[in-house]
């Protein structure tokens, strides 16, 4: 079928003027060119007027109708009284009568509506299915229930397409207003994050459900995503917040043991994931503050392995292998409780660390897995009040947050045209990584595209912002050392970001103190650079250099 099909729906206040609108042997029906879009000749129109009690079944037929005017009205050439300089007449193929118990979904403020077209959109999904059921109830006619099940078919099929491109989230939800209602929302609770911060810990969450939040003492890391989560709605206990004690060696603090009286004894994070599980619509956040005060690596092995695990299944969900190995819950009298726990989509661990001699350094492990957001930007000026308050969010999900990708298999040909430029750009600095063997490999190069396909598909940064936040969270904090290697590592960086010889293997440190504001704010990538000169100052001084303060 080469023609678009359309719904019409004539509104209660119009209903008695499209009672005139009709030709004298009821051929041809006319109406307001103005009201139809990207309507061609042939379209069929299903032409709803519930108040009169009839839908017409039409093809377009005649467009920009001739008019004059007779005594102040407008008259068609058709000799049919009109309102509208622009008309388009319609040859009526059926008049469908409405019963008494039909049942109309309204389209509202959308008065037309496409129901079969090349681009058609399909954010109304379940509205539009309906209508074309309700109007197949309409009529027994082999010719107007072909049509409507053509346009079923079609529509069914773009649905399913969507949905295998994992773009469903993005096409029905509005995230851009969430995320500055969420803005607002923290900012009249007395914190000053920056509208780009909290986006960034949005599309962080998204790219990955862990994320670590490095700074000094005092600006915000366990705030925010406490904050973040009251202003989407979620409740207490959908937040749990757990201290790291620096005696963690193993995970049976976090996860559980088995006691000596044979019960599996589980632990905050076993316990979260039960929760969290209940109702995997809503979001759950896992707080594990301060957690480089024991060694990652050592407590929390199981979610490091386990969260590289995900799949997805038929139905859509993400899930992991199970956290539990059969050894450890082996001699449990409760075994069949938690043999089966997986990390499920919508929980969101979330860590906080202090960067000092009382903390562990991250390994490449750890650092490869999460994307580690720097939060030491202090403003210590006072926040102006806010002109309007904002309450909670009522209607924020787990459908906002979760994972469209897990895997570069996902990426369909346009994702993958989309993010060409910042594939290019991870290639020149993956070459140079190589210099002192601190390159990355696939999983960091998909997170780090994943993240930047979110924030181009939501318009929520521009492609080089969202480049820069990966480059500082995903890259830099890999490179550290004392060896000339990353000293070259770190000059070739900023000579490639900066696009210009800023630096050369005997860097003029006076003059890149002297340039560092105009070299950072020519630069694409201003975070990052900002940090390789800090970076390479550092290493002057110390003879040793790392992305921590």
């Amino acid at each position: 079928m080469t023609a678009q099909v359309i719904v019409y729906e004539i509104k209660s206040e119009a209903a008695k003027n499209a009672e005139k609108l009709f030709s004298h042997n009821d051929k041809y029906f006319y109406w307001n060119e103005g009201k139809f879009k990207n309507l061609s000749l042939g379209d069929y129109v299903f032409i709803v007027n519930k108040e009169s009690g009839w839908v017409l079944f039409t093809k377009s037929n005649i467009q920009e109708i001739e008019t004059h005017t007779q005594k102040g009205d407008t008259i068609f050439k058709d000799n049919i009284d009109g309102k509208w300089s622009s008309t388009t007449r319609f040859e009526i193929l059926e008049i469908l009568k409405i019963p008494d118990n039909w049942e109309w979904k309204s389209l509202k403020n959308n008065e037309a509506k496409f129901i079969y077209a090349k681009n058609i959109n399909i954010v109304d999904k379940k509205n539009v299915l309906l209508n074309i059921n309700q109007l197949k109830t309409l009529s027994n006619k082999e010719s107007i229930i072909k049509i409507l099940d053509t346009c079923k078919l079609d529509f069914e099929k773009k649905i399913a397409e969507v949905n295998s491109d994992k773009l469903t989230s993005t096409i029905f939800l509005n995230i851009k207003a969430d995320l500055e209602h969420i803005e607002t929302y923290i900012e009249q609770k007395g914190f000053n994050f920056k509208k780009s911060e909290i986006i960034n810990f949005y599309l962080s969450l998204k790219t990955k459900p862990f994320i670590i939040l490095a700074g000094i003492s005092g600006t915000g890391k366990t705030q925010l995503p406490r904050l973040f989560a009251e202003a989407i709605g979620m409740s207490k206990n959908q937040v749990i917040q757990i201290p790291v004690r620096p005696d963690w060696t193993d995970a049976s603090d976090l996860i559980g043991y088995t006691s000596l009286q044979g019960n599996f004894i589980s632990k905050p994070l076993t316990e979260a994931i039960i929760k969290a599980k209940e109702d995997i619509t809503k979001p759950h956040f896992f707080i594990l503050d301060e957690m480089n005060l024991a060694r990652v690596e050592h407590y929390f092995a199981d979610f490091l392995s386990v969260i590289e695990t995900r799949f997805r299944t038929k139905t859509n969900e993400v899930k992991t292998d199970f956290l539990l190995s059969k050894n450890q819950i082996k001699e449990a009298d409760n075994a069949h409780l938690y043999d089966a726990i997986y990390w499920p989509e919508n929980l969101y661990l979330i860590g906080t660390v202090n960067m000092d001699e009382t903390t562990y350094p991250f390994s490449r492990k750890v650092l490869d897995r999460a994307n580690s957001i720097e939060m030491n930007t202090v403003e210590l000026d006072w926040i102006d009040k806010q002109k309007q308050k904002v309450d909670k969010l009522t209607d924020f999900t787990n459908a906002n947050l979760k994972s469209e990708y897990i895997g570069s298999v996902e990426l369909t040909t346009t994702d993958k045209q989309q993010v060409e430029e910042a594939l290019e750009v991870l290639k020149k600095i993956n070459k140079i990584l190589e210099i002192a063997n601190l390159q990355f490999a696939y999983r960091v190069r998909d997170e780090i595209i994943f993240y930047v396909l979110y924030a181009k598909k939501e318009q929520l940064l521009k492609q080089e912002k969202a480049i820069d936040f990966q480059i500082m969270q995903k890259i830099l904090p890999r490179v550290h050392g004392s060896s000339n290697r990353i000293q070259k590592v770190i000059i070739s960086l900023l000579n490639l970001l900066t696009n210009e010889d800023v630096a050369t293997s005997y860097p003029d440190l006076e003059y890149l103190e002297k340039k560092k504001k105009s070299i950072i704010k020519k630069s694409n990538y201003p975070k990052s650079t900002e940090k390789l000169i800090f970076m390479l100052e550092r290493f002057d001084e110390d003879r040793f250099t790392s992305f921590w303060v």
